[in-house]
C-alpha cells in the first residue's frame, strides 16, 4: 500500500503509518498503478462552546475532530470516507498553560483513535 497526504508533516498521516507498520502492512514509497493508495486528506478541528463562566469566558467546550481520507484500489474509483470524533474540554483561564497542554494531549488521543478507526475501516473494504 502507498500512504500519501496533502501535508507531508501531517500528525494523523504519521500516526496511520505507525499503525499500518505495527500491523505488518507493507508500505511503498512511490505510487504505482498496481498498488492501493491510502490518501489522508487535511484534518480539521472545530470548537463548540458548551458553557460559559459568569464573566462570559468559555468554561467548557467540545473539541470536534473531522477526518477525511480516500482509498484508491488499482483500476477502481476512489472510495471516500469521513467521520468525526469529539471530546469535551473544560477551560480555566487561570491555568492557560496547563490547559493548553491538556488540549494537545486530547488532540493526540483523538489522532490515535482516528488512526485505529481508519485501519478497522480498511479491513472492512478489503
Amino acid at each position: 500500500m502507498h500512504l500519501s497526504s496533502d501535508n507531508k508533516f501531517s500528525p494523523l498521516a504519521k500516526q496511520v503509518e505507525r499503525r499500518l507498520t505495527q500491523n505488518q502492512v507493507d508500505l511503498v514509497k512511490k505510487k504505482t498503478a498496481n498498488i492501493a493508495e491510502l490518501r489522508i486528506l487535511p484534518e480539521q478541528f472545530q470548537r463548540k462552546t458548551l458553557s460559559l463562566f459568569p464573566n462570559g469566558q468559555v468554561a467548557e467546550y467540545e473539541l470536534i475532530y473531522l477526518v477525511r481520507y480516500q482509498v484508491q484500489k488499482p483500476n477502481k474509483e476512489p472510495l471516500s470516507f469521513n467521520f468525526e470524533l469529539s471530546r469535551e474540554f473544560q477551560d480555566d483561564p487561570n491555568n492557560a498553560l496547563a490547559k493548553e497542554r491538556e488540549r494537545q494531549l486530547i488532540l493526540s488521543e483523538l489522532r490515535v483513535l482516528a488512526s485505529d478507526r481508519i485501519l478497522s475501516q480498511l479491513m472492512m473494504i478489503q
